[in-house]
């Protein structure tokens, strides 16, 4: 997760244009099987801050929030679902 400023990839319909960086990331994104979850402008018209995973039950709620100091991004807060599992040990004396 994070600031990625990449104004012109639309995450919905997964488009990305022909320029370098944008390419990059988005055909890193789409090969390993990520799925990004920020639905929602981040700053102005653009989806900016993004929040990628693999494995999307992980994440269960992710939504905007103020901007956090002098930023001119939204704030992202996502809600991480985790299990504990206990490790079960065998001690011989």
């Amino acid at each position: 997760m994070g600031d990625f400023n990449l104004p012109y990839i639309n995450w919905d319909s997964l488009y990305c244009p022909d320029e370098l960086i944008h390419k990059i990331v988005f055909d890193f994104a789409i090969n390993h099987g990520f799925a990004q979850l920020v639905n929602f402008s981040t700053r102005e018209q653009n989806v900016l801050d993004l929040v990628l995973t693999d494995d999307d039950c992980l994440i269960t709620d992710v939504k905007p929030c103020s901007p956090l100091g002098h930023s001119d991004h939204s704030s992202v807060e996502l809600t991480l679902t985790m299990s504990s599992i206990e490790k079960w040990q065998t001690h011989y004396y």
